[in-house]
């Protein structure tokens, strides 16, 4: 339901054409055929764009966080042309943040919730009902996130397609760290450690001043 909900959202991005009159438009397309080019080199870490700056080349991918950019050259890879490459870039970010967002409510409602001795038949049914109730509160925290107006800029006016692919991620970073912080010592805290560092260093890969 979350994601029936969410696709009207990424309707512009399946029409045909591409926006790039917007404000980021035409490097989020650029900067995908020079690390495609990277890649088809040998250079498995871009580093260097070799036909910025007048052919002379530039380290932009010292700048540029490259995780996106990994994402949409998955999708160059399996066929598909640069610009429907980035469109799917975006919807697999556009798509992980409602999923994130939902989590995150999830977690924070549920967390104190489950009860400490197995409930009777009665206390089962208002369980059913209260699971029903989180759930559509879960789905609704998920399209607004998606529907956010800074979110949805993020893609038709900005076409900044790292910012795009960080809203994706900030939901599991917040869900990742409550869940480290909040489990203490508790017996899990190894695996608990793990997805939080994993998730920050996805974070930090896909955008640049994601550290500020």
């Amino acid at each position: 339901l979350l994601f029936i909900l969410c696709v009207p959202a990424l309707g512009p991005l399946f029409a045909p054409g591409y926006f790039f009159d917007a404000h980021d438009g035409r490097h989020s397309v650029f900067y995908l055929v020079q690390f495609d080019a990277s890649i088809r080199d040998g250079a498995l870490w871009p580093r260097w764009a070799m036909h910025h700056i007048q052919g002379y080349g530039y380290p932009t991918f010292l700048i540029q966080a490259p995780l996106g950019l990994y994402l949409a050259e998955i999708f160059v890879l399996l066929g598909a042309g640069f610009t429907l490459a980035a469109k799917l870039a975006w919807s697999v970010g556009v798509l992980a943040g409602a999923w994130g967002a939902y989590a995150l409510v999830r977690h924070w409602l549920t967390r104190s919730a489950t009860p400490d001795s197995p409930p009777g038949p009665e206390a089962r049914a208002g369980y059913g009902l209260r699971d029903t109730a989180v759930a559509f509160t879960c789905v609704i925290a998920g399209v607004l996130y998606t529907y956010f107006p800074y979110h949805i800029g993020d893609m038709y006016v900005r076409g900044a397609l790292n910012d795009a692919l960080l809203l994706g991620w900030l939901p599991w970073l917040f869900l990742v760290f409550d869940r480290l912080l909040l489990g203490g010592a508790a017996p899990g805290w190894t695996r608990r450690l793990g997805f939080a560092i994993l998730v920050l260093a996805g974070t930090l890969l896909t955008h640049t001043f994601a550290l500020l």
